[in-house]
């Protein structure tokens, strides 16, 4: 039976993320510190100190790579199925797409923060908030 690996990024820095449950046993999360990347999204000091205070967190079940997202995770998944966290993110998606030329990759959606009208007003905030705000607290 191959390895599966679950690739944890700033999106999915939870041990309660559904990409745990879902992936099959055993597996191996990563995160991978790319400074690259945090340099090119012009992360603050505060932002990545952010990201190293949640792996702490997660020391004890998810190993963390430094270098190229892309490189490391091609190297790691050589004979796995990968499983990942759902992601706006153009540059996990765009990653997420290649390794997937190679590999078998699975993308698990998390439960959604609100439960948006689909008639609501995108363009101002105060809005779209007054809209949603019972969904994300759980009055709805």
């Amino acid at each position: 039976m191959s390895q599966s690996y679950i690739w944890l990024h700033e999106d999915s820095l939870s041990l309660d993320h559904p990409v745990f449950s879902h992936a099959s046993e055993p597996s191996c999360a990563v995160f991978i510190w790319d400074d690259a990347y945090f340099e090119r999204q012009n992360y603050s000091l505060k932002r990545l100190t952010f990201i190293y205070e949640c792996l702490i967190g997660l020391q004890e079940r998810v190993a963390v790579y430094q270098g190229d997202t892309e490189t490391l995770l091609r190297n790691i998944c050589v004979d796995g199925k990968l499983y990942v966290a759902d992601t706006p993110n153009p540059i996990f998606l765009e990653i997420i797409g290649k390794i997937a030329q190679n590999n078998v990759v699975e993308i698990v959606k998390d439960k959604p923060f609100i439960n948006a009208p689909d008639d609501v007003d995108m363009t101002r905030f105060f809005r779209f908030w007054n809209r949603s705000r019972k969904s994300a607290f759980g009055f709805e």
